[in-house]
């Protein structure tokens, strides 16, 4: 695949941010809202492939490492919607969505291994200390 990217954050955090548009515009009910996040998609796809190629593309897009991607983001997604209803914090908790954070960034992670064969972890902070 030609990179048209210049390090693996960037690219986990460009499939990051397209499955997060992709889990917005699947969870959109309001047709000109829905309309701007798809004319973002397209934007990124013509970039992307003008960049690296349509087979590199639909590799992506097609993989399981990518369908993780956007179920671990469809995941937070929702919890965050659940938790701006609950100011008691009884339905969800700041650890419940800490959780599905760190699922979702070793998804992205799973995904830079895959198509750049590099390992992209994110090194987590808690009290000052890694976790």
């Amino acid at each position: 695949m030609k990179r048209y990217y210049t390090t693996q954050t960037e690219f986990s955090d460009l499939w990051d941010a397209i499955s997060i548009l992709q889990v917005k515009y699947d969870n959109c009910k309001e047709v000109s809202t829905k309309m701007e996040l798809k004319k973002k998609i397209q934007e990124f796809e013509t970039w992307f492939v003008k960049g690296s190629g349509l087979n590199a593309y639909q590799d992506i897009i097609a993989s399981k490492e990518y369908d993780d991607l956007y179920n671990a983001n469809y995941q937070v997604f929702k919890a965050v919607d659940l938790s701006k209803e609950d100011v008691e914090g009884k339905l969800i908790s700041g650890h419940q969505l800490d959780q599905l954070n760190i699922n979702r960034n070793r998804a992205k992670r799973t995904l830079n291994q895959k198509f750049l064969l590099i390992d992209s972890e994110e090194i987590k902070i808690k009290n000052g200390k890694r976790m």
